[in-house]
């Protein structure tokens, strides 16, 4: 009895001298990787005098394309293709299996029709590409001529045979020089299980106004998952996309991503859709801090108390911090170390070498980072640096 009551005392005192973290609440997940990860502890730790640990604060990301899918009977008559920009890079593909192009001619707004060839200062047809661009084995990529410049361009076919008028077609428009465009900025990089995500969706259209019901958005695991997004209108073509994430499952370092498809009508009453995604991180949070404790001032020692829901193998990055003349916090060494936890109040130990021998009134510490090996994502991190005079030995 009196053993018990004195460990429970150590305990105690230990959390009483520990610094206490933000702790999130922890949620356990379905590891099928988790056992074959390696329980050997490791450590290491170097110097970062020139690292820079300025934190990355958005995706933003920009869609100059649009893309229109269209019949064979559309074609014959032609098809209005708005440029914005010149040089635009223009891709046609046959969406039935197997189907060839039929001849395809161009107009600019000034100009007669000419072949795609004649049009454009680069082209391609069915040519091998990069397979991350192929839709079907027939395609034509080309770039329009800058002398032809902006405007109205029309595409037409010369074919005549009425029995295709149904086959379809999707002609995809890239304008790198736009001013109008697609933006998407989802509001964190990473998200966590029961976190809100939220994201602005920007239409830079000076000259059209967008309705929301226009605006289709939705979050894609990377299973194919899909989570519609609600959209909410902030201002004129700016908009706010939201939805509660709740999945459990473990996309083992796969990003998820936001799609965002905006239909556009034209003068001509045609339709066009302008597309954009925008990758983010979403992890389970398996595991989070609780506390950290300096142990020891030679080597300097830290023993940081984790909070485990999933059993696996996790690594906690740490910075040393040192102060400048200014008084600002500058990097000077980071730490590592890893290790098999299982699920409950678990201690992981890390230390620095502090080779200069500075006075510990000058050093903090901070950027603790826990990554769970079985998910291949962080999934507790405080950047905050806290100096060593709070954790007292």
């Amino acid at each position: 009895m009196r053993t018990t009551l004195t460990f429970l005392s150590l305990f105690c005192c230990a959390q009483v001298n520990a610094f206490t973290l933000p702790q999130n609440p922890v949620k356990s997940y379905d590891c099928e990787i988790c056992d074959s990860l390696s329980h050997e502890n490791l450590q290491d730790r170097w110097s970062i005098t020139a690292t820079s640990l300025n934190k990355a604060e958005s995706n933003i990301q920009k869609s100059y394309s649009y893309e229109q899918q269209v019949t064979a009977a559309q074609l014959q008559r032609g098809i209005i293709v708005p440029i914005q920009a010149p040089e635009a890079l223009i891709r046609i593909i046959p969406l039935q299996k197997n189907k060839s192009l039929p001849e395809l001619q161009l107009k600019s707004a000034s100009s007669k029709f000419m072949s795609l060839k004649e049009a454009s200062s680069l082209y391609s047809q069915d040519e091998a590409i990069d397979e991350s661009l192929k839709i079907g084995s027939h395609q034509a990529m080309l770039q329009i001529k800058p002398e032809l410049g902006i405007g109205n361009f029309v595409i037409k076919s010369s074919a005549t045979d009425s029995a295709n008028a149904a086959d379809n077609y999707l002609i995809h428009v890239f304008e790198k020089y736009s001013l109008i465009y697609l933006q998407i900025e989802p509001s964190a990089l990473q998200y966590q299980y029961g976190d809100q995500f939220n994201a602005l969706i920007t239409l830079k259209d000076n000259i059209s106004s967008y309705p929301a019901d226009d605006i289709n958005a939705s979050l894609v695991g990377p299973d194919n998952q899909i989570i519609p997004l609600k959209i909410k209108e902030v201002k004129r073509n700016q908009f706010q996309a939201s939805a509660l994430l709740s999945s459990y499952e473990n996309a083992h370092g796969v990003n998820w991503y936001i799609d965002v498809d905006v239909l556009c009508e034209l003068n001509d009453n045609s339709r066009i859709h302008r597309t954009g995604r925008a990758a983010f991180s979403y992890a389970i949070p398996s595991a989070s801090l609780v506390s950290i404790k300096k142990i020891s001032s030679n080597p300097l020692t830290l023993a940081a108390t984790v909070e485990v829901a999933t059993a696996s193998r996790y690594a906690l990055q740490s910075v040393l911090y040192k102060k400048n003349a200014k008084g600002a916090n500058i990097p000077i060494e980071t730490a590592q170390s890893a290790q098999w936890l299982e699920p409950g109040k678990q201690i992981i130990k890390f230390s620095f070498d502090n080779s200069a021998h500075l006075a510990e009134d000058q050093l903090s510490v901070g950027y603790l980072h826990l990554t769970d090996y079985g998910q291949l994502k962080p999934v507790y991190q405080y950047d905050k640096p806290i100096k060593l005079s709070q954790l007292l030995d």
